[in-house]
């Protein structure tokens, strides 16, 4: 159990032994610091509100910041509530926070030079982070036991011991990563590691060269990106027992990326130029996205299916938003009471999820709990009332160099409920508008990106019943 004791400056022992661990590039030395070292009493805020969400009822809790600090956020959440995050000091100098039982603990820097980010935390306690370097592509993996132990990941043999990444880890203390080929080599490795030591390099998938592992599950399941190293195309892979499976895309051929996988084998991630979507037993199949926000990318799943992500926020002068998925459906994660901005990075198997947002609209981010509670299923669709139809067509070329418009023509019916409201997801932005009648709507978009996008036309009515159109792809050259 930790203790909650008085901060003391790290010791010259310690000091001196990260420093030998950072210098010895070909071997991943275990730090030891005592519990003095990592512990702090807490100066969190634990200020909480209650707000709705479509038909759940949401907590926010507000984990606050050490004394002098003005900045937190919550980067991962064990199924036990433990949180790991990043936040200030009254010097002004970023750090990693274990925010459990109301209280955080401080975690000492591996490599003075360096800023420590937490990945995930299982419930065991043992926690990957990584270490970026001077702000350079230099990068330590770190696996942290329980007891304060630090080991540095080793890269596969041969591989770029300054650029090892992790990824996800699961109960079992399996960890999956990512690392490069020397000599900034564009070619990336998926691995595995157990207790700290390497295990196994994943290999490529057929077509691909280098592997990106973003998450692995209880069962070993390793879902990531493939990404070819001659022409670029990625997709998202699924890996077990030494296996690959192309997850593919909406879109026969276009990009597509997984960023999570939970214990029933559902993947989350990316399709089609940045559209969310799920696997679930092999199939894929389209987020909705909620107002508010645009494009948000999933980034994890708890083993109920709940879901979330963060993107562009549709608000004015508001960077970003997150979204919430149940059962298929979406909702606008709300931010805390009088503010707008919301980031969320990962929920646990209670349906708590943890990020970070402001307390006041513009102010320091601070890293906040939502808990979303069961509350009624979502009411039927209005009786006597019809859904949308909605259809989208290119009228100009869909091949295009970088700087170049396409044009697309919307059309819906509906015999009644109006009006509607529609929108354009170009797949690098939104375009919305509403309607008092029925029929269609004709607008061009700029692509300035080389790329391939997904375009769709939504359309809703007036009592909430909505069509989304077939997909239409624009490649960008």
């Amino acid at each position: 159990m930790l203790r909650r004791n008085s901060a003391s400056a790290l010791s010259l022992v310690a000091l001196a032994a990260m420093v030998a661990a950072c210098a010895d590039p070909t071997m991943p030395s275990p730090v030891r610091l005592s519990p003095d070292e990592l512990d702090q009493p807490s100066a969190a805020v634990q200020a909480a509100a209650t707000v709705a969400m479509g038909p759940y009822t949401v907590t926010i809790t507000d984990l606050g910041v050490p004394t002098g600090g003005t900045y937190s956020s919550a980067y991962a959440i064990n199924n036990l509530g433990q949180v790991a995050g990043m936040s200030s000091n009254a010097a002004g100098a970023l750090a990693p926070l274990l925010w459990t039982g109301g209280s955080f603990v401080t975690i000492p820097n591996f490599d003075p030079s360096g800023l420590l980010i937490p990945v995930r935390i299982n419930d065991g306690g043992d926690m990957i982070l990584n270490e970026s370097i001077g702000g350079t592509s230099i990068n330590y993996a770190i696996w942290r036991q329980p007891n304060g132990t630090f080991n540095r990941l080793p890269p596969f043999p041969g591989g770029d011991v300054l650029r090892v990444y992790a990824r996800g880890m699961n109960a079992g203390g399996s960890i999956a990563g990512m690392v490069r080929e020397p000599n900034l080599a564009m070619t990336t490795h998926g691995v595995l590691w157990q207790n700290g030591a390497f295990v196994q390099d994943l290999g490529a998938m057929a077509g691909f060269q280098s592997t990106n592992p973003q998450d692995i599950n209880d069962l070993g399941q390793v879902v990531g990106i493939s990404t070819s190293t001659t022409n670029f195309n990625s997709t998202a892979f699924s890996w077990q027992n030494g296996s690959f499976t192309n997850l593919g895309a909406l879109v026969a051929g276009a990009a597509s990326s997984a960023t999570a996988v939970n214990n029933t084998g559902t993947v989350v991630g990316t399709s089609n130029g940045g559209f969310p979507v799920r696997w679930v037993n092999g199939a894929i199949q389209s987020l909705p996205v909620p107002a508010g926000v645009i494009q948000p990318q999933p980034v994890d799943v708890n083993d109920a299916g709940d879901i979330i992500g963060w993107g562009t926020s549709s608000a004015a002068g508001v960077l970003y938003a997150s979204a919430f998925w149940r059962n298929g459906v979406g909702y606008l994660l709300p931010a805390w009471p009088g503010a707008t901005q919301t980031m969320a990075r990962s929920i646990n198997n209670n349906g708590e999820i943890v990020g970070e947002g402001p307390l006041v609209p513009g102010g320091p981010m601070h890293a906040l709990l939502w808990k979303v509670t069961t509350g009624s299923p979502p009411p039927p669709p209005p009786v006597g009332n019809t859904a949308p139809n909605a259809t989208l067509v290119a009228t100009t070329s869909t091949r295009i160099r970088a700087g170049g418009k396409v044009t697309m023509r919307g059309s819906f019916t509906d015999p009644d409920n109006g009006p509607w409201s529609y929108q354009f997801v170009w797949g690098n932005g939104t375009t919305s508008g509403t309607r008092t009648t029925a029929g269609s709507v004709t607008l061009s978009h700029k692509y300035a990106a080389r790329g391939t996008y997904g375009v769709k036309f939504i359309v809703t009515d007036a009592k909430g019943a909505a069509d989304t159109s077939s997909v239409v792809t624009v490649t960008v050259r």
